[in-house]
């Protein structure tokens, strides 16, 4: 009887070891989670996004994000033919084909159709440790900027070595008002990096674009909410005034959106590729 039970004592403790073992292996499986469009349930045709798999294989990632979009169409000067959103997301994509063609990562806040749900963000942010308000977070066809904030927060915790850029468009009351703009958090860590990068930005769209770029080193209280609540060096670029007339017509432009993200991603080349971004 002694031999027995000894050998249901071994059976037993191998069979817990078997399930502790697939236990953590189902918990080590839940953490390559794939986010989906906030629509899906409402929705037959709503495809996942792609899934993030860490570790990133590239020397740096940029997350870009086009401002505005879904039921928020920015802003709508009647000098542009279409809303800031949509010219937004058309110079997310030829930056992105820009970025990577340079050998850098990419990820999109959102591609224009989708975009991820707050359960979804809600469960990254808890899984890889990022903060954020639960209170200011809205699950509905607003992709506002704390989610994406809070997205991008979640993204850079899976991939390496990440910038954060929001492309926006301005409008301004004065129509003779035109020219881009950068806008980064003084309270960054990374602020001197941040500041050397926009002046460099704004020296080759001078020279290459022939426009002006006004700097703005944000106080917190000033700052957007995409660059104050970000942990990675994050920046907002203005490409233009829909309201100016001149400003209108290149960011109508095909050509002009080509040059501008030409620009910007040459720029990024030059100083964040081989740069520490802590």
């Amino acid at each position: 009887m002694k031999i027995y039970r000894i050998i249901s004592v071994i059976a037993a403790v191998i069979f817990c070891f078997f399930v502790c073992a697939c236990e953590e292996r189902e918990s080590e499986t839940d953490k390559s989670y794939v986010y989906r469009d906030r629509t899906m349930e409402n929705s037959s045709e709503t495809a996942p996004n792609e899934p993030i798999l860490p570790p990133h294989p590239v020397i740096l990632t940029v997350i870009i994000d086009a401002g505005h979009g879904f039921d928020d169409g920015g802003s709508q000067p009647p000098m542009l033919d279409c809303g800031e959103s949509e010219v937004t997301m058309r110079a997310a994509l030829i930056l992105k084909e820009k970025l990577q063609d340079a050998g850098i990562g990419v990820v999109l806040t959102h591609d224009g159709k989708h975009f991820p749900s707050v359960g979804d963000i809600c469960y990254g942010a808890d899984n890889f440790g990022v903060e954020y308000d639960a209170s200011k977070m809205v699950d509905n066809n607003i992709f506002s900027p704390y989610e994406r904030v809070i997205y991008g927060n979640v993204l850079a915790s899976q991939l390496r070595n990440c910038i954060f850029i929001s492309l926006h468009t301005n409008s301004y009351e004065d129509p003779t008002v035109g020219g881009l703009s950068i806008d980064y958090h003084a309270g960054n860590p990374n602020r001197e990096s941040l500041a050397e990068f926009s002046r460099l930005f704004k020296d080759a769209v001078a020279a290459d674009l022939g426009k002006e770029t006004v700097i703005f080193e944000d106080s917190y209280d000033d700052a957007f909410i995409v660059t104050k609540y970000n942990t990675i060096p994050s920046m907002l670029i203005e490409m233009g005034y829909g309201t100016n007339h001149d400003d209108a017509k290149d960011l109508m432009s095909d050509e002009w959106i080509n040059s501008f993200c030409t620009v910007l991603c040459e720029c990024v080349v030059k100083h964040f590729k081989e740069g520490v971004v802590k």
